[in-house]
């Protein structure tokens, strides 16, 4: 489940809910798997603060601050593994293009 609320333009609440079904459990033969999730925000822009929080694993910021990699390890995995990330983004104001500061400067 993913779910990324606008509480202003540029501040967002995150909510990541991640599910290991016990087959994929099994499946590891009672070891250890690990998950890499990517969330790219190109598209909103670089990352300037955070409040976010997972409930297994780690995350860190990549890509100058424009995605979030989310890593999940777990050793000897029992049942349904349930994983959450969520909290708050705020976001950097757009630049705008040099061009544009030049135009509305004259």
């Amino acid at each position: 489940f993913y779910q990324l609320k606008e509480l202003s333009p540029l501040e967002f609440r995150l909510l990541l809910q991640v599910q290991l079904h016990p087959l994929v459990a099994s499946a590891s033969g009672g070891g250890s798997w690990s998950c890499q999730v990517r969330l790219p925000f190109d598209h909103r822009g670089v990352i300037k603060s955070h409040d976010l929080k997972c409930t297994s694993g780690s995350f860190s910021l990549a890509d100058q601050g424009q995605s979030i990699i989310w890593n999940l390890n777990v050793r000897r995995p029992r049942g349904t593994l349930e994983a959450n990330l969520l909290g708050e983004l705020i976001f950097e104001a757009p630049q705008k293009p040099l061009k544009q500061q030049q135009q509305q400067q004259v």
